[in-house]
């Protein structure tokens, strides 16, 4: 991935147009924003916290902030993000998030996450979408869900906003849609999209694909065996004629001690007459049962489709779990590509089969997925883009809930939950992005809290 070294997040900010009206204004909306960033970033997780920070690095903001008229309270805070446009913070956040990424490569996970904490009566909690650099651990970009609405409307709203060329984009059961794959598509990436039940007729269409190659090896391993079968039972009968031939020469040699000379010759030349017939019939067998092998082969490969298989263990850090991961992933076959149609550039169709052993029992697992990656690209990549995808789950949402603390956030009114976890998420990228300190993200936030040269260092990357 390539850094690009353009504005700095405070430049991006200044065009957060300010919401308030102009004589009630006592604090700079930029200070705001810049306060909560910092006060994030060093552990505080609401608006108290945030005022406190403040306040303990009152000389240190002034260096750089203008502060007319001090640290502003925690009531200000909370009435400026509830009525701050969460949707332009996004967009702002994005395009800053953009200048320093760059151009981005691999594998980009996009998933959902909903704000417990943010449920306020009847209303349902936040529910925010997120692209996230499997490779450069970084966010990419955020868009939250309409309160009437799902994933479904969010994610391609989500994929105008990024630049996602030669990417390949991971996506859930929730956005495996006709309309991603041609969203993902003009954007001039590939995808991997997991396919469920959503979906049922193109499931089972796919389930059916695997089961008949499943069956064509079971076939083709009940044929070996009975070749090698037809082989040995072969070996045995032409030994058993040579010991039989071997008698019929011990007889006529004794016969033709007592016969005379003629008809010695009579007899020997007999049986040369029966030998050659008789070779000349294991031939003729043999060219027959030859070419019927030869086309049995032929109309198998004619039958039998392309596909790649790759097989993965995880014996390691498994709590003694003893798991493996079966890939195979197949060309779409012509008769489903003509009734997928709708499906832009489906090229192949994959399924993973994971088995763990846990205290003596075994489970199985067997998803489906569908691709637009060539057959060329094998299945050990279909593997690769498929485990990366976790990686949205265990660095972005668990940071978020275990280290920022989100779902136990009481922010719940108006805009305030969607633009304070955007400040998380700029918090949480900029943290992963500083790495000269080898500890958790939880830890980096008491350090940037505690430590004025650390917290300086994590904002010099692109924050001042």
């Amino acid at each position: 991935m390539s850094t690009s070294t353009g504005k700095s997040l405070i430049e991006y900010l200044k065009r957060v147009p300010d919401p308030r009206v102009e004589r009630a204004k006592r604090h700079e909306l930029l200070d705001i924003l810049a306060i909560t960033l910092c006060a994030v970033i060093g552990g505080a997780n609401d608006w108290v916290g945030v005022v406190q920070f403040a306040n303990a690095k009152l000389e240190w903001f002034s260096t750089f902030l203008k502060l007319p008229n001090g640290i502003p309270s925690h009531d200000t805070f909370g009435r400026v993000f509830q009525i701050l446009d969460s949707k332009v913070l996004e967009r702002v956040c994005i395009e800053w998030l953009q200048s320093i990424a760059g151009q981005v490569e691999g594998v980009i996970a996009i998933d959902g996450k909903s704000l417990c904490g943010s449920r306020n009566g009847k209303q349902s909690p936040l529910h925010i979408v997120s692209a996230w650099a499997c490779q450069n651990s970084m966010l990419l970009g955020q868009v939250q869900t309409d309160k009437k609405s799902n994933e479904i409307t969010a994610i391609p709203e989500l994929l105008k906003l990024l630049n996602i060329k030669n990417c390949i984009v991971t996506i859930d059961a929730m956005g495996c849609q006709k309309t991603t794959t041609k969203d993902v598509t003009a954007a001039e990436a590939d995808y991997v999209l997991t396919l469920k039940s959503n979906h049922p007729h193109l499931h089972r269409e796919v389930a059916l694909c695997f089961e008949n190659i499943h069956d064509n090896q079971k076939a083709q391993e009940v044929q070996e065996v009975q070749e090698v079968q037809e082989v040995q039972e072969a070996q045995e009968v032409q030994e058993a004629q040579e010991v039989q031939e071997a008698q019929e020469v011990q007889e006529a040699q004794e016969a033709q001690e007592v016969q005379e000379a003629q008809e010695a010759q009579e007899v020997q030349e007999a049986q040369e007459v029966q030998e050659v017939q008789e070779a000349q019939e294991v031939q003729e067998a043999q060219e027959v049962q030859e070419a019927q092998e030869a086309q049995e082969v032929q109309e198998a490969q004619k039958i039998q489709p392309a596909y790649s298989y790759y097989q993965e263990y995880a014996n390691t850090n498994n709590h003694g779990r003893i798991e493996s991961r079966e890939y195979w992933l197949l060309e779409v076959p012509a008769y489903l590509k003509k009734k997928a149609t709708a499906w832009v550039n489906l090229q192949t169709i994959a399924k993973v089969r994971r088995t763990r052993q846990v205290n003596g029992k075994t489970s199985d697992e067997i998803h489906y997925y569908i691709s637009s990656l060539p057959l060329s690209a094998e299945a050990k990549s279909i593997a690769t883009a498929i485990r990366s995808h976790w990686a949205v789950e265990n660095n972005l949402h668990w940071s978020l809930d275990v280290s920022f603390r989100e779902d136990a956030s009481q922010v719940r009114k108006d805009e305030g939950p969607a633009n304070l976890a955007c400040m998380r998420r700029i918090a949480l990228t900029l943290l992963n992005r500083e790495r000269s300190l080898k500890v958790g993200v939880d830890n980096k936030r008491k350090r940037a809290g505690w430590d004025q040269p650390y917290m300086e260092k994590v904002l010099e990357i692109g924050m001042l």
